[in-house]
Protein backbone atom coordinates (compact mmCIF):
# COMPACT_ATOMS: atom_id res chain seq x y z
CA UNK A 1 0.00 0.00 0.00
CA UNK A 2 2.96 2.17 0.68
CA UNK A 3 4.60 1.71 -2.36
CA UNK A 4 1.36 1.98 -4.49
CA UNK A 5 0.26 5.57 -2.56
CA UNK A 6 3.99 6.66 -3.31
CA UNK A 7 3.47 5.83 -6.64
CA UNK A 8 0.61 7.54 -7.31
CA UNK A 9 2.14 10.91 -5.28
CA UNK A 10 4.31 10.95 -8.45
CA UNK A 11 1.56 10.26 -10.95
CA UNK A 12 -0.63 13.08 -9.26
CA UNK A 13 2.63 15.54 -9.64
CA UNK A 14 3.15 15.17 -13.67
CA UNK A 15 1.88 18.55 -14.78
CA UNK A 16 1.81 17.89 -18.67
CA UNK A 17 -0.75 18.85 -21.40
CA UNK A 18 -0.17 15.53 -22.82
CA UNK A 19 -1.02 13.73 -19.68
CA UNK A 20 -4.44 12.43 -18.28
CA UNK A 21 -4.28 14.25 -14.51
CA UNK A 22 -4.77 12.23 -11.58
CA UNK A 23 -7.58 13.26 -9.55
CA UNK A 24 -7.28 10.94 -6.16
CA UNK A 25 -5.50 8.03 -5.06
CA UNK A 26 -6.50 5.45 -2.43
CA UNK A 27 -6.08 2.13 -0.85
CA UNK A 28 -8.74 -0.19 0.27
CA UNK A 29 -8.68 -3.61 1.21
CA UNK A 30 -5.61 -4.22 -0.18
CA UNK A 31 -6.11 -3.03 -3.60
CA UNK A 32 -5.17 0.44 -4.27
CA UNK A 33 -7.17 2.72 -6.50
CA UNK A 34 -6.32 5.63 -8.96
CA UNK A 35 -9.23 8.62 -10.02
CA UNK A 36 -8.27 10.38 -12.92
CA UNK A 37 -9.87 12.45 -15.64
CA UNK A 38 -12.50 11.11 -18.39
CA UNK A 39 -11.35 10.79 -21.30
CA UNK A 40 -14.45 10.01 -24.09
CA UNK A 41 -13.03 7.73 -26.80
CA UNK A 42 -10.99 5.13 -27.20
CA UNK A 43 -7.41 4.13 -27.30
CA UNK A 44 -5.42 5.25 -30.79
CA UNK A 45 -5.16 1.80 -31.58
CA UNK A 46 -8.78 1.38 -31.63
CA UNK A 47 -9.49 4.65 -33.19
CA UNK A 48 -6.71 3.15 -36.16
CA UNK A 49 -8.41 -0.48 -36.15
CA UNK A 50 -11.92 1.15 -36.71
CA UNK A 51 -11.19 4.38 -38.86
CA UNK A 52 -8.19 2.93 -40.64
CA UNK A 53 -4.71 5.13 -40.91
CA UNK A 54 -4.70 8.71 -40.34
CA UNK A 55 -3.74 11.69 -42.61
CA UNK A 56 0.35 12.01 -42.82
CA UNK A 57 -0.40 16.00 -41.19
CA UNK A 58 -1.99 14.65 -38.23
CA UNK A 59 0.52 12.08 -37.75
CA UNK A 60 3.28 14.88 -37.76
CA UNK A 61 1.31 16.39 -35.31
CA UNK A 62 1.15 13.49 -33.06
CA UNK A 63 4.66 12.41 -33.43
CA UNK A 64 5.51 16.00 -31.98
CA UNK A 65 3.30 15.66 -29.18
CA UNK A 66 4.82 12.22 -28.36
CA UNK A 67 8.44 13.70 -28.70
CA UNK A 68 7.44 16.35 -26.18
CA UNK A 69 6.14 13.49 -24.12
CA UNK A 70 9.21 11.58 -24.00
CA UNK A 71 11.67 14.92 -23.37
CA UNK A 72 9.40 15.89 -20.60
CA UNK A 73 10.14 12.09 -18.61
CA UNK A 74 13.09 11.82 -20.55
CA UNK A 75 15.42 12.72 -16.70
CA UNK A 76 12.89 11.32 -14.82
CA UNK A 77 11.83 7.66 -16.18
CA UNK A 78 11.45 5.57 -19.16
CA UNK A 79 8.03 4.90 -20.93
CA UNK A 80 7.14 2.55 -23.73
CA UNK A 81 5.13 4.48 -26.68
CA UNK A 82 2.36 2.77 -27.78
CA UNK A 83 -1.07 3.04 -29.73
CA UNK A 84 -2.98 1.56 -26.37
CA UNK A 85 -1.87 4.13 -23.98
CA UNK A 86 -2.59 7.04 -26.42
CA UNK A 87 -5.71 8.82 -26.76
CA UNK A 88 -6.61 12.09 -29.38
CA UNK A 89 -8.74 14.23 -27.31
CA UNK A 90 -10.62 16.95 -27.96
CA UNK A 91 -9.25 16.79 -31.98
CA UNK A 92 -5.45 16.35 -32.25
CA UNK A 93 -4.39 16.71 -28.48
CA UNK A 94 -2.90 13.67 -27.51
CA UNK A 95 -3.14 12.17 -24.05
CA UNK A 96 -1.34 9.43 -22.46
CA UNK A 97 -3.28 7.46 -20.15
CA UNK A 98 -0.84 5.16 -19.14
CA UNK A 99 3.00 5.51 -17.55
CA UNK A 100 3.46 1.82 -16.32
CA UNK A 101 3.21 0.06 -12.85
CA UNK A 102 6.16 1.83 -11.10
CA UNK A 103 8.02 4.44 -13.49
CA UNK A 104 10.26 5.51 -10.26
CA UNK A 105 11.64 1.97 -10.79
CA UNK A 106 11.79 1.24 -14.41
CA UNK A 107 10.45 -2.14 -14.46
CA UNK A 108 9.58 -3.65 -17.95
CA UNK A 109 5.84 -5.02 -17.55
CA UNK A 110 4.07 -6.16 -21.28
CA UNK A 111 0.75 -3.55 -20.84
CA UNK A 112 -0.73 -5.05 -23.46
CA UNK A 113 0.27 -8.84 -24.30
CA UNK A 114 2.19 -9.86 -27.38
CA UNK A 115 0.79 -7.20 -29.30
CA UNK A 116 2.93 -4.51 -26.90
CA UNK A 117 6.08 -6.22 -27.65
CA UNK A 118 6.34 -5.02 -31.05
CA UNK A 119 6.48 -1.29 -29.72
CA UNK A 120 9.47 -2.02 -27.66
CA UNK A 121 13.16 -2.11 -28.72
CA UNK A 122 15.11 -5.03 -29.47
CA UNK A 123 17.67 -4.63 -27.47
CA UNK A 124 15.64 -3.60 -23.96
CA UNK A 125 14.71 -7.10 -23.58
CA UNK A 126 18.65 -7.05 -22.32
CA UNK A 127 19.50 -3.81 -21.42
CA UNK A 128 18.24 -0.69 -19.73
CA UNK A 129 15.90 1.58 -21.46
CA UNK A 130 17.88 4.88 -23.09
CA UNK A 131 16.87 7.82 -25.36
CA UNK A 132 17.28 5.13 -28.81
CA UNK A 133 14.10 2.91 -26.95
CA UNK A 134 11.74 5.82 -26.49
CA UNK A 135 12.93 7.08 -30.25
CA UNK A 136 12.25 3.47 -31.44
CA UNK A 137 8.76 3.21 -29.59
CA UNK A 138 8.07 6.28 -31.01
CA UNK A 139 8.91 5.76 -34.56
CA UNK A 140 7.29 1.64 -34.41
CA UNK A 141 4.18 4.05 -33.11
CA UNK A 142 3.75 5.95 -35.68
CA UNK A 143 4.63 3.38 -38.57
CA UNK A 144 0.64 2.15 -37.00
CA UNK A 145 -0.28 6.22 -37.28
CA UNK A 146 0.30 6.11 -40.51
CA UNK A 147 -0.39 2.65 -41.63
CA UNK A 148 -3.03 0.64 -39.13
CA UNK A 149 -0.63 -1.75 -39.22
CA UNK A 150 1.97 -2.89 -35.96
CA UNK A 151 5.70 -3.48 -37.02
CA UNK A 152 6.43 -6.74 -38.22
CA UNK A 153 8.58 -9.13 -35.54
CA UNK A 154 9.63 -5.75 -34.11
CA UNK A 155 11.53 -4.32 -36.90
CA UNK A 156 9.59 -2.95 -40.09
CA UNK A 157 11.76 -2.93 -43.38
CA UNK A 158 9.17 -1.97 -45.75
CA UNK A 159 8.30 1.81 -46.04
CA UNK A 160 5.05 2.96 -44.70
CA UNK A 161 3.70 3.87 -48.37
CA UNK A 162 3.99 0.01 -49.11
CA UNK A 163 0.86 0.01 -46.74
CA UNK A 164 -0.89 3.43 -47.34
CA UNK A 165 0.06 4.96 -50.74
CA UNK A 166 -1.62 8.58 -49.10
CA UNK A 167 2.22 8.80 -47.42
CA UNK A 168 4.44 10.63 -48.67
CA UNK A 169 8.31 9.55 -49.92
CA UNK A 170 9.75 12.05 -47.48
CA UNK A 171 8.05 10.76 -44.47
Amino acid sequence: ADRFLKYARYVGAIDHPNVVPLFDSFVERDYGYIVHQYLEGFSLKKQIRQLGPLDEKVAIGLLLQMSDLVGYFHDQVHIDMTPDILQMWRGNTLKMTDIGPDPCRNIFVARAGKGYLKYVAPERSNSKPNVRSNMYSMGATLFFILTGRSPVKGVETLHPRSYNKRVSQQM
